[in-house]
């Protein structure tokens, strides 16, 4: 599996794939009754438990009972999600040649612009 943003690719293991899912636990679904997040997933049966948003109701279906609203992560843009998990790993700050000093293990103030001369 690929991940083009974050230009990484992910290995699974043949055993570990049971079948493909319509939605993950977290991810966001529409049903009949309204919108709601997938709670779990249970293999053996084939039935996803769904909370429905507005009356905290829960919905026991198959896949073919509801869509995924969106292909994300549910809070992607939040505190924790995952471009703020992108930009914490793969950013080198706001501007290129960002001078903003930074502090060393001794806590004396180092520069962000330093070169080494050989």
């Amino acid at each position: 599996v690929t991940v083009p943003l974050a230009g990484m690719v992910m290995y699974l293991q043949p055993e570990a794939i049971v079948r493909p899912l319509k939605a993950a636990v977290g991810e966001e679904a529409l049903t009949a009754y309204g919108e709601g997040t997938v709670e779990k997933y249970n293999v053996k049966t084939d039935i996803y438990t769904i909370k429905l948003k507005g009356w905290g109701a829960k919905l026991y279906t198959k896949a073919e009972t509801f869509d995924r609203v969106r292909d994300s992560m549910r809070d992607k843009d939040g505190p924790f999600g995952m471009n703020w998990l992108l930009r914490f790993f793969f950013s080198k700050g706001s501007r290129p040649n960002d001078a903003v000093p930074t502090r060393s293990r001794s806590n004396s103030l180092v520069s962000g612009s330093g070169r080494s001369v050989s």
